[in-house]
């Protein structure tokens, strides 16, 4: 069964806190088997942001049985900062401070994310649930990515779309930490670089007016991309298809990559609005990555080869290669998964083996820097290859 995650774009409780490089994490509700893997979850994002602001997140773990959804993020924002990009736009405030380089937001909160206690979710961090459970490091990752700026400010009232006029009597009974923004009428950074299907901007009010029936034709219309260079060009010069169902979907049109353009194979499946029980997905995947770029974020394009679990014991030689790679596990093993990627993390050959011992001819790649990531009983290593 797939169910759906929620966000906003844009309580204060007895808190635990936790203290990462690029994270100030608070958290309420929780124990110990919880709090340990938000830790793992705020390890995996430390590894790809590059900011000298930390994140300022609170999670709370409750009941949302009315609400329904796996999780509700909650971004604060900010618009029109001295190093804004683009100035009229709003920005998560997280990634306004990365930009700017200093805390805008002086006491408040950067994310709030609630995460649904009544779901039945597995707190593991190997990425081992059952078939009936939800993999809870997979839903925080995706909520904390929608707290990064992947957030659409976008509402649909009778037959009108618009966007920047949510309020914070729309997601009542939940309340923010920080200050509810007046949001102006104004897109968010996001939004900004959604076009539809013949390459208009949405955000165009010259063709789209605010509080219009044809802004919400465009909403609903099943045809709206996102227009980044970045994640474009790794997209196969294809502007990657934004969720956009032909009922508005509060908290997820518009907020998500479509589901079918983008399945769990693609690996890039980790923005798409739902998850079924059983699915996990531990990582953000290079689309992903690329799209954060195209937002204002700088991120560390290849962290998600270096997944954080008990390494294998094996060698690699020679290294550098020019023809023949060899590779020797120290444990014994009866399945063995290898996938090489190239210098900028994109994954170019996949195979299976059987065995300790096995060979991959290297000829057919041009000379330069490669990464060899082999995985057996859920256990990995990744190596650094230089082909000749």
């Amino acid at each position: 069964m797939k169910k759906g995650y929620y966000l906003f774009c844009f309580i204060l409780f007895p808190v635990v806190s936790f203290s990462q490089s690029n994270f100030v994490v608070s958290s309420s509700g929780t124990n110990s088997m919880i709090d340990a893997a938000i830790d793992h979850v705020v390890n995996i994002w430390d590894d790809y942001l590059i900011t000298n602001v930390p994140v300022k997140l609170h999670i709370e773990y409750l009941d949302l049985t009315n609400q329904g959804p796996l999780g509700i993020t909650l971004p604060n924002g900010r618009k029109d900062f001295p190093s804004s990009p683009i100035q009229g736009i709003w920005y998560a405030s997280c990634l306004a401070n990365a930009i700017q380089g200093v805390e805008l937001n002086t006491g408040e909160h950067d994310i709030n994310v609630f995460m649904n206690s009544a779901t039945n979710y597995y707190f593991g961090t190997d990425g081992n649930p059952s078939l009936n459970q939800y993999d809870f490091v997979s839903v925080l990752l995706h909520e904390i990515a929608h707290g990064l700026g992947v957030v659409s400010l976008s509402k649909v009232i009778s037959n009108e779309g618009s966007f920047g006029t949510l309020q914070a009597t729309d997601f009542a009974p939940l309340n923010t930490t920080f200050p509810f923004p007046n949001l102006e009428g104004r897109p968010s950074a996001w939004d900004n670089m959604i076009i539809n299907n013949g390459g208009d901007y949405i955000v165009d009010t010259l063709l789209f007016p605010n509080n219009s029936f044809d802004l919400k034709m465009e909403f609903e219309s099943n045809a709206l991309y996102f227009n980044g260079p970045v994640s474009t060009a790794l997209n196969a010069g294809i502007n990657p298809r934004v969720f956009a169902p032909i009922t508005y979907d509060p908290g997820s049109s518009l907020s998500h990559l479509n589901e079918s353009s983008f399945p769990p194979s693609s690996g890039n499946c980790m923005m798409t609005p739902f998850i079924s029980s059983g699915e996990v997905n531990h990582y953000p995947g290079p689309l992903f990555l690329a799209i954060l770029q195209d937002i204002g974020w700088q991120v560390n394009a290849t962290a998600y080869l270096y997944e954080r679990n008990n390494q294998l014991q094996l060698s690699c030689y020679p290294n550098p290669v020019t023809d023949y790679l060899s590779i020797e596990l120290k444990q014994a093993t009866t399945f063995v998964k290898l996938e090489l990627f190239d210098s900028e993390g994109k994954i170019i050959r996949i195979e299976s083996f059987t065995g300790n011992q096995f060979s991959i001819d290297m000829n057919a790649y041009p000379s330069g820097s490669y990464y060899i990531r082999v995985s057996s009983n859920c256990i990995k290593k990744v190596v650094p290859i230089i082909v000749q």
